[in-house]
């Protein structure tokens, strides 16, 4: 019992030590600029997935990082609105699993369906000038029903 406290007492400052080296306040900048806007994700010692290393120390004061998502996989497109191609880059953790890509209109309505390639980086440009205007989504899930989706907006100029 009284080795069971000792181990208490020392493991708690520890770990709250931990917890504050994780994020430098003095660096925390919400409105700073990150010149590269790429996809490189980067999982956090406060264990969130940031977009890049710019945004994980400069904007939010992240001291140690990894490489990749923190969990599964993470993707974007950019731009979010656009009238031709949305740049897709899909980014898996250290075992990529089957993934499925889905085009769907503001309704529900699959219009693209595709197996994505298992790779650990993904890149591609997707052909959205056929759509009509309007608010779509792209859904991505594995094979462990993990998902995301992001909605990006097609407009006619």
């Amino acid at each position: 019992m009284r080795a069971g406290l000792i181990l208490l007492v020392v493991f708690i400052p520890v770990t709250s030590l931990r917890a504050q080296d994780c994020v430098n306040q003095a660096l925390v900048n919400s409105t700073y600029f990150c010149p590269n806007p790429e996809f490189y994700p980067v999982c956090g010692c406060d264990g969130k997935t940031y977009r890049n290393l710019c945004e994980a120390q400069m904007r939010n004061g992240i001291q140690y990082y990894t490489d990749g998502p923190c969990t599964g996989f993470e993707f974007d497109i950019l731009p979010n609105i656009t009238a031709t191609y949305l740049e897709f880059t899909l980014v898996q953790s250290v075992n990529p699993s089957f993934v499925k890509m889905i085009i769907m209109d503001a309704w529900g309505k699959f219009l693209v369906i595709e197996n994505v390639s298992i790779t650990p980086r993904f890149y591609r440009s997707i052909d959205v000038s056929w759509l009509m205007q309007g608010v779509y989504f792209i859904l991505v899930y594995d094979s462990n029903d993990n998902y995301r989706f992001r909605r990006f907006v097609k407009y006619n100029p």
